[in-house]
């Protein structure tokens, strides 16, 4: 076989495996999009009830000071 016929063969058997890999493909593509989501909409969160109420009593600690109580 010539070297072009060579590169032909080589490339269609390259082609095969990546079409039989594209449902990998596309899953990983899901969990990153799912990842990312998830990592956007934990950092929108906050910090819950638990962090406003310490955030709370600070505020009023630092009220007491300043007025001097």
């Amino acid at each position: 076989m010539s070297g072009r016929r060579l590169r032909h063969v080589n490339a269609e058997k390259r082609l095969e495996e990546w079409k039989a890999e594209e449902e990998e493909r596309k899953l990983e593509k899901i969990a990153g999009d799912f990842i990312m989501k998830k990592a956007k909409t934990g950092k929108k969160r906050g910090w819950g009830w638990r962090g406003r109420e310490v955030c709370g009593k600070v505020q009023e600690g630092v009220s007491e000071v300043r007025d001097g109580g």
